[in-house]
């Protein structure tokens, strides 16, 4: 069976998985292409793809015992709905832990969101801004993605309509992920608006933002 092609950051993979051995779900995973991208990306989107990879297929069930007990005395606890979800959070903290800091990782999951949501809204989309902590680097373990995402008022779509729109982009990586998206939608010209006259967030988010798509910050800091 396969488990169709996730694209993001320039990247094609198609994950694949075949019987069941002695319990365990025997799994393999294919590079389909890889553009322009330097051997530092692949060293981050490798284990990033085995981490999603997890989060879709199941658990294996052949576990060890006392493994078995640890799992359900978590569960038990009412710290994990179940040991599913416990092994899939442990497998992420692994890979952060072994592969990238947590502020690189949060930071590379604003990214493959900033280049998701233009795909969806090219001609509507102006900005994205990830703000707050993990523009800063001074996150936490509970550490959300904070992105702002300006749009033209030119474009078809509701300032609403976007909004729906970017979550139902956004929550996909969310999920895979294991880390909370929080998007603003908000009109660019508005945003222009609110620098100029000194609101206090919005200077914030020029003065320490990171911009990860289109101009505006470049432009406000020359």
């Amino acid at each position: 069976m396969s488990i169709p092609s996730y694209m993001c950051h320039r990247f094609v993979f198609t994950f694949r998985y075949g019987a069941v051995v002695d319990g365990e779900v025997v799994v393999r995973f294919e590079i389909e292409e890889i553009e322009g991208v330097t051997g530092d990306y692949e060293d981050i989107f490798i284990p990033w793809y085995i981490h999603c990879i997890h989060m879709a297929l199941p658990i294996p069930t052949k576990l060890e015992e006392p493994l078995v007990k640890a799992l359900d005395r978590l569960v038990e606890d009412g710290l994990y709905q179940s040991r599913s979800e416990a092994i899939r959070d442990s497998v992420r903290r692994l890979v952060e832990r072994i592969y990238i800091s947590r502020t690189r990782f949060l930071r590379i999951i604003a990214e493959i969101a900033a280049e998701t949501i233009p795909i969806k809204y090219k001609n509507t989309v102006t900005d994205i801004i990830v703000y707050g902590s993990v523009a800063s680097g001074q996150v936490s373990e509970d550490s959300d993605i904070d992105i702002l995402v300006l749009v033209s008022t030119k474009g078809h779509e509701s300032i609403s309509q976007v909004e729906v729109g970017v979550h139902e982009v956004t929550y996909p990586i969310s999920l895979a992920s294991g880390t909370a998206i929080t998007p603003i939608v908000l009109e660019r010209e508005r945003f222009l608006e609110l620098y100029r006259k000194g609101e206090h967030f919005i200077g914030e988010i020029v003065k320490k933002g990171i911009l990860l798509h289109g101009e505006i910050l470049n432009e406000l800091r020359e």
